[in-house]
């Protein structure tokens, strides 16, 4: 396969898919914590992933490419296997076990209240936004494509782009001028 992004995402989301199942088989409640050996062991797998298919791509040119070549073959990594992910994710959840929204809806809001308690907010306020939160969940759905929409997009700009960037920076490499 030529393009190593391709490959790379390929390989990426296979392993999501992987690990998505054998998270919804022993821990479904931990599925949106990103605290969990899942989401550990999914943005280690990620960053290899991005790194060598940006190192491919350099040493498929000759051990020499610019940053903004390095930077494609790690964005295109992130983006296939995210969508893969993302996709199959939105299949368990919505087609092949629905029921597993009402968990990951208890996971979130849990979640959200240990991130209201550590940073001090009063009770009643915590209540309030908690009560919201599960109020806005319950009827748009846990996992909805609007919220995989905006969640994708969002991760795609706050980690899958300067993510890419320090992968170019680090495997950029100058040809010698002669």
């Amino acid at each position: 396969m030529q393009n190593q992004g391709v490959k790379f995402g390929l390989i990426y989301g296979g392993f999501t898919i992987i690990v998505l199942l054998v998270g919804y088989w022993t821990a479904p409640e931990s599925m949106m914590d990103v605290t969990s050996w899942r989401s550990i062991v999914s943005y280690l797998v990620m960053g290899v992933c991005m790194f060598l298919a940006a190192k491919k791509t350099r040493d498929a040119k000759g051990g020499f490419i610019p940053f903004g070549e390095a930077f494609v073959p790690p964005m295109v990594t992130y983006v296939i296997g995210g969508l893969i992910g993302i996709l199959a994710t939105y299949l368990l959840v919505n087609v092949i076990d629905p029921s597993l929204q009402e968990v990951i809806i208890e996971g979130m809001i849990e979640m959200q209240e240990g991130i209201f308690d550590s940073v001090g907010m009063p009770e009643d306020q915590k209540i309030q936004a908690l009560e919201e939160l599960e109020e806005q969940m319950t009827e748009n759905g846990a996992y909805g494509l609007a919220q995989i929409s905006i969640g994708f997009l969002t991760n795609v700009f706050f980690i899958g782009l300067p993510i890419s960037a320090i992968i170019a920076a680090i495997v950029k490499k100058k040809e010698p001028e002669v």
